[in-house]
């Protein structure tokens, strides 16, 4: 993929999902969902409490795509399957590396033109970002400092990428 992803229309993303990543045209709707997952796997595992928040927001988001567009965009099982390939199982860094890419770009643009619409998707992945982060620490102590380091960086570098750093 080229440095400048975003310059691509959601026909090249499309294109690109399915040929470089072996995931279906589709899945151009769950870009969105790619820093939670990157999130996840910032620590190298894939913990339940984690599992579980990025299943809630995957059918949260399916709800409002369906709600704008007015008819079923993606069914439950595509919604799945994308989770399986990247969730269930560890994707390949690379993979991944690129999807990020490409949903910092994309991910809020083209499939919703309304800026507080955008700009509420960006703040709502920043904070389920941040459950994810600190969903397996617990008890007195469990605070920012209880971050793994790899954790922390993800994280940050999320923020900055999608804005909430400004």
């Amino acid at each position: 993929m080229s440095a400048s992803t975003h310059a691509l229309r959601p026909e090249e993303i499309a294109t690109f999902l399915e040929r470089d990543c072996g995931l279906d045209r589709k899945h151009i709707y769950l870009l969105e969902l790619i820093p939670l997952i990157e999130m996840m796997w910032a620590d190298g595992k894939n913990q339940a409490a984690e599992i579980h928040l990025i299943h809630r927001y995957a059918l949260e988001h399916l709800a409002r795509l369906q709600d704008a567009a007015g008819q079923t965009v993606l069914s439950a099982a595509e919604v799945n399957d994308f989770l399986s390939r990247l969730v269930h199982h560890r994707p390949n860094p690379d993979l991944l590396r690129q999807l990020c890419a490409l949903a910092q770009s994309s991910a809020f643009s083209f499939h919703n033109s309304d800026p507080a619409t955008r700009a509420a998707s960006r703040r709502s992945v920043v904070e389920n970002c941040f459950k994810i982060a600190i969903s397996n620490i617990h008890g007195p102590t469990a605070s920012r400092e209880c971050l793994m380091a790899e954790e922390e960086w993800a994280l940050l570098n999320l923020m900055e990428a999608l804005g909430a750093c400004t």
